[in-house]
């Protein structure tokens, strides 16, 4: 608690979470328990030691249940009220794109997806201001962008569970991500731009980003190479058909394909790198390096693992100016307490819980397995680990590669119904390539804003690595 108080602090702040999302205890418990342990704490203050500590972090799990009730708290005016009066029935929607406008392939032709804020809703009683996100599906091509105000008709429905077999659920996916409801505009349905200001924020700023990268990259590659390059470095795309997508799972190889903190920290050192050649203090190049990494962030989609790697990133580069040692597991339960505060239900995330339970077997156990491999090479074979530079990076890739395969083949046979072994050694090959297409792949980017003509140098490279 003294050495690592948010890693406490967050994991007593998920249990809370868990216990109010699965309804244990009532909300007048929560406050009362609430009330008790603030009361205690501070009439025990002045008498510093283990147990006042312990009360402290302790009052971070009735504050997470609160947290997490006070977060899934609906407006009176929400379209859960009232959604039962839509069913069955066609009606008008207006509001707000609040996220990217993605365009893919469905059985019926093109289809555009995007996440609505709703402003009003029309019925059969006419116009009814409500709120709340719901997400649409209009079934064809249509142009819209981030902060458009649209008017669109269709027919509202609940999300479907695509597989009853799976861990998976949609419905559960979608609501964690406060959406309740889908809406359907069919082929002719209507479709109407009502206002489309110029949103100047930085989420407005990084969507115009990712589509300039985008079209990069889909000029440089074939479509399946454009695919995978675009997932790996921008974290969101068109999918990936379906039978590549399968080797990299049946392989435990599939983490390569989603940003987290192997891409963040493979950007972060190409950033920093970059920056020694400009001629500003060493300060101000990590500033630059924690500004460019929080951008890079939200031009992936700000999801949980690529939340989780930035945080860390940026505690490690801190601690340099203000030269302190950084804590990578106490850092890691800052950045696990920041993502709660952001959306508390990301603890049910599957890539949230893979991302975490990966990197503090990484941290806790890779160490000690380091250790048995130098005694191991220094008992059978007589050599030191240490002076043998190739060794020691075989032997630690190997470690690491070993410690995190161990750390989730639970949750990934939980999840995914496979057990994959073979991760041990297909990462000894799949990772140092991976690192190396972000590294080409930033480049393209780079040279493709600058330099255009160039990128077919970068390009190549590229193709041949893949």
């Amino acid at each position: 608690m003294k050495h690592r108080p948010f890693l406490m602090i967050a994991f007593v702040f998920s249990i809370g979470i868990a216990l109010e999302y699965y309804r244990v205890v009532p909300i007048a418990g929560w406050l009362a328990a609430q009330g008790i342990l603030l009361a205690v704490y501070f009439l025990t203050r002045r008498k510093m030691n283990r147990l006042t500590a312990a009360l402290l972090i302790l009052n971070f799990l009735p504050l997470g249940a609160v947290y997490t009730h006070s977060y899934q708290a609906l407006k009176s005016d929400h379209i859960k009220r009232a959604a039962l009066f839509y069913y069955g029935e066609t009606v008008q929607a207006e509001g707000i794109v609040v996220s990217d406008v993605q365009k893919r392939e469905s059985f019926y032709g093109k289809k555009t997806t995007l996440t609505l804020a709703l402003k009003r809703i029309k019925g059969r009683w006419g116009w009814e201001d409500k709120s709340g996100k719901i997400l649409v599906n209009i079934f064809r091509d249509t142009e819209a962008d981030y902060g458009d105000q649209l008017r669109l008709e269709g027919k509202l429905h609940r999300p479907f569970e695509f597989s009853s077999g799976k861990r998976f659920s949609y419905k559960e996916y979608l609501s964690r991500r406060g959406i309740l409801f889908i809406l359907s505009v069919k082929k002719i349905g209507l479709v109407e731009k009502i206002e489309s200001p110029l949103p100047r924020d930085l989420r407005a700023l990084s969507l115009k980003t990712r589509r300039h990268f985008q079209k990069i990259i889909s000029e440089n590659f074939s479509e399946n190479e454009a695919k995978i390059m675009t997932i790996m470095l921008l974290g969101q795309g068109p999918p990936i058909p379906a039978p590549i997508q399968d080797l990299f799972l049946k392989t435990g190889t599939v983490h390569v394909l989603a940003i987290s903190g192997f891409n963040m920290g493979i950007v972060a050192a190409v950033i920093f790198l970059f920056l020694r050649i400009v001629p500003i203090g060493r300060r101000w190049q990590i500033v630059v390096t924690v500004l460019l990494l929080s951008f890079y962030a939200f031009l992936t989609g700000g999801r949980p693992p690529v939340v989780r790697a930035a945080i860390m990133s940026t505690v490690f580069l801190l601690s340099y100016i203000f030269e302190r040692q950084s804590d990578a597991l106490n850092s890691l339960g800052l950045s696990g307490f920041l993502i709660f505060l952001v959306n508390p239900l990301n603890i049910f995330d599957v890539g949230f819980q893979l991302s975490f339970i990966s990197v503090v077997a990484i941290i806790q156990f890779s160490p000690v397995l380091m250790e048995l491999f130098s005694r191991a090479a220094e008992k059978f074979f007589r050599i030191d680990l240490a002076e043998h530079k190739p060794l020691f990076w075989i032997a630690q890739s190997l470690g690491v590669s070993v410690v995190a395969w161990v750390g989730v083949a639970g949750l990934i046979a939980y999840y995914f119904f496979v057990v994959t072994p073979v991760t041990v050694l297909a990462n000894l090959l799949v990772v140092p390539l991976s690192s190396v297409l972000v590294v080409l792949g930033l480049g393209l980017l780079v040279i493709g804003t600058v330099v255009p003509f160039l990128t077919f140098a970068f390009a190549a490279c590229i193709k041949f690595v893949l």
